[in-house]
């Protein structure tokens, strides 16, 4: 079974593709950092300073941890930070709890100042923003999770991400381009998810068929 094609002219959508790295300890899911790519070809990335670094597993210290910025080992930044976590409820204006390392090439950003520019990212386009990514059900819920719960969520954004791995299913499972060599660094994959929607919509278009 086939959706209605996203391009429909009676529900404009603007596409992002994304990926996050995250330490997941199989009851919470801790949001490390942050990589989005608009189909308008503009990029956002951050990198929790709220992360509780120590509690991560040994695959995120060997695969993920070497691909942040302004890291050290054991886990910590090596920049200055600016602001600090709030305990308040997730209602509480990010405004007021924003905060960012005042270097202008450091990605470090508080929870509150990653959920406040992702939005502004966004937001930049009147369309509905439609989210892909790739094996995409964790990923969703860290984003979804700067904001709050999931009633929480910016108006008209979605509470689900579009599956590449779904869409390469439904077209027979090709090969797909290869991933980066810096696999694992959020921006890094999501610009490699839109090179996958690239291929996969050529793909689609030569079977004359719709996109999922």
């Amino acid at each position: 079974m086939r959706e209605a094609n996203v391009t429909d002219a009676a529900v404009k959508r603007c596409k992002y593709f994304y990926d996050t790295e995250f330490i997941d300890d199989g009851k919470l899911i801790h949001l490390v950092s942050l990589g989005i790519v608009c189909e308008d070809s503009r990029e956002y990335y951050a990198q929790n300073l709220g992360c509780p670094f120590a509690e991560a597993s040994d695959w995120v210290f060997r695969y993920v941890y070497p691909h942040l910025n302004h890291f050290k080992f054991p886990g910590g930044r090596d920049c200055k930070q600016l602001g600090t976590e709030s305990r308040r409820h997730p209602a509480v204006p990010f405004e007021a709890e924003a905060g960012r390392c005042p270097k202008p090439d450091c990605p470090w950003v508080n929870h509150y100042g990653i959920a406040r520019e992702l939005r502004a990212f966004i937001e930049v386009r009147p369309e509905e923003p439609e989210f892909w990514g790739y094996y995409p059900a964790y990923d969703h819920v860290v984003l979804a999770q700067l904001y709050g719960a999931m009633v929480h969520l910016p108006a008209r954004w979605p509470k689900w991400t579009r599956d590449i791995k779904q869409w390469c299913e439904i077209l027979d499972d090709p090969e797909l381009p290869a991933k980066p060599a810096s696999e694992h660094h959020a921006l890094n994959d999501a610009r490699w998810v839109k090179t996958c929607h690239a291929f996969l919509s050529a793909r689609q278009s030569r079977s004359s068929g719709a996109e999922p």
